[in-house]
């Protein structure tokens, strides 16, 4: 059995819900309002794209898809209990198994493909291969849109090592890199969602967030350093595009 095997087969259990510290009803909210800012303004238009998402956990930005009229919608996880508690919650175009495999085997072809919080997860080897995969399995001109910790972020080990299945951690120019090199086309970085649920408490968090940036901006500074292209957010959402096919 590998390590990853063993952290797996009870993700959700012993790690996915572990932080948690209101009610899951509250959570799903909670991760829904993030993905709608983060996910979905990224999302195309036509609601019957073929859409994949990749290490789907327990399926909220399904359900959210669902709910704002996708409906060509597909998932896979290889963590058994993470798909258990997805059909729990209604959610059941999950299936379980390994990504990499999945998308090996299919035959399937995709408009957008999804992967929130799974890169981080991969070797680089793997990552190049997984990458090389999805490229296979996208439509030309489809999109790829992830989610991974920000190596850049201030007490960035929080989210880069908070894991222990974690393998990676990308900053902007190292996540632009790979995907240069991995060959997509239209690549964007952005910062992710930062706020908490409490009004009061995101607005006394919204000015020391400024006061934070510009701090880290003199760092650089005095350190001979640009600030272009360093984002301090806790995740980096990258999103890229399949180059069409030449007529």
């Amino acid at each position: 059995m590998t390590f990853r095997d063993q952290f797996y087969k009870n993700y959700y259990k012993t790690q996915a819900s572990r932080y948690a510290d209101a009610s899951e009803a509250n959570q799903i909210a909670n991760s829904e309002k993030t993905l709608s800012i983060e996910i979905l303004p990224l999302m195309p238009s036509d609601k019957e794209v073929s859409i994949l998402e990749l290490a789907c956990g327990h399926g909220t930005l399904l359900g959210l898809l669902q709910k704002h009229g996708y409906t060509n919608i597909t998932g896979v996880d290889i963590s058994e209990d993470q798909v258990e508690k997805s059909k729990q919650l209604g959610v059941n175009y999950v299936e379980c198994g390994d990504v990499q495999s999945f998308l090996s085997e299919s035959q399937e072809k995709y408009d957008v493909i999804l992967g929130v919080d799974i890169i981080e997860h991969f070797t680089k080897s793997e990552l190049l291969r997984l990458l090389e995969t999805i490229k296979e399995r996208l439509n030309p001109g489809g999109k790829v849109v992830f989610r991974t910790p920000n190596c850049d972020a201030p007490l960035s080990t929080t989210f880069c090592y908070g894991d222990f299945t974690h393998e990676i951690c990308l900053n902007y120019f190292s996540a632009e890199q790979v995907m240069l090199t991995m060959g997509f086309t239209s690549i964007r970085i952005r910062g992710s969602h930062v706020g908490v649920s409490n009004p009061i408490k995101n607005l006394f968090r919204s000015v020391l967030w400024v006061q934070m940036k510009l701090w880290y901006k003199m760092v650089l500074f005095a350190s001979g350093r640009s600030s272009k292209k360093v984002l301090f957010t806790p995740n980096l959402i990258i999103s890229a595009e399949k180059q069409d096919a030449i007529s």
